[in-house]
């Protein structure tokens, strides 16, 4: 088995998917077995062609298509496909140091028990960059009662927003998957289903570097969505998920 699979879905990102692939293949430790896949989500420019070309010269490298059903369509199949023990999300236009993976996995190694890692990471924008930064009070490692109490406060804590800058137990994926009928928030809801699975979680400091995070608004639809999900699936498991879905709606609402 693969010790961990890095899953990204890609579409129309010929621009930046070099840089992505290079960093992470410059990153692979030459002792380690990893995997990547690439799922082309029915790209439209030379997308796949990019995709096929890095999959011939690298053996880790995994090429998967589908028509164009969305990100998390894309991560689905990665996640049904993928054979590593831990699994890690990236997105085509982000980049990687070149300790991703050696920190990863001297963090595994040091916590054989946890079941999520959590990392800071960097915002790149076309004239700086800034590093979004986990409170300090977290730096530790989290029983499943501790990230529960996060969940009041999901956004200040900057702790379950997203999912690049975490690496997950195989058998929390395997558990899990990502709603496909909606296109923003979906990250935050996958690693909610996360906090109910996982039994502990660990942070730390930066170690992925990440492009370009536009701000959204989310339309009446969007929101419509995310509340019959959360009333239909996720609620009826913990009410915690209520007030932390609260402050996910209200962070990603903006007045015109």
């Amino acid at each position: 088995m693969k010790l961990i699979s890095t899953i990204i879905p890609v579409y129309n990102t010929a621009k930046f998917l070099c840089r992505c692939l290079d960093s992470l293949i410059a990153a692979q430790p030459d002792e380690l077995e990893n995997e990547i896949i690439l799922v082309n989500d029915g790209s439209t420019d030379n997308s796949l062609t990019l995709c096929q070309q890095y999959a011939d010269k690298y053996n880790c490298i995994k090429v998967y298509s589908q028509n164009n059903q969305g990100p998390s369509a894309a991560r689905n199949l990665g996640i049904k496909m993928a054979q590593g023990k831990w699994i890690t999300f990236v997105d085509s236009d982000d980049w990687v140091d070149a300790n991703y993976f050696s920190l990863i996995i001297n963090y595994i190694d040091n916590y054989p028990t946890v079941d999520v890692f959590v990392y800071n990471y960097y915002k790149s924008y076309d004239t700086h960059k800034s590093l979004d930064r986990l409170t300090a009070e977290y730096f530790k490692v989290l029983s499943h009662r501790d990230v529960l109490s996060l969940l009041r406060n999901t956004y200040d804590s900057k702790f379950l927003l997203f999912t690049p800058n975490k690496v997950y137990a195989r058998s929390v994926c395997k558990e899990n998957f990502f709603y496909e009928d909606i296109s923003l928030g979906e990250d935050t809801l996958f690693n909610l289903k996360a906090v109910l699975i996982a039994s502990t979680f660990c942070s730390w400091m930066r170690l992925i570097t990440i492009n370009t995070i536009m701000s959204c608004r989310l339309r009446a639809k969007s929101i419509n969505q995310i509340w019959l999900l959360i009333w239909s699936d996720i609620l009826p498991r913990s009410w915690q998920y209520i007030r932390s879905m609260k402050n996910f709606v209200k962070m990603y609402t903006f007045k015109i």
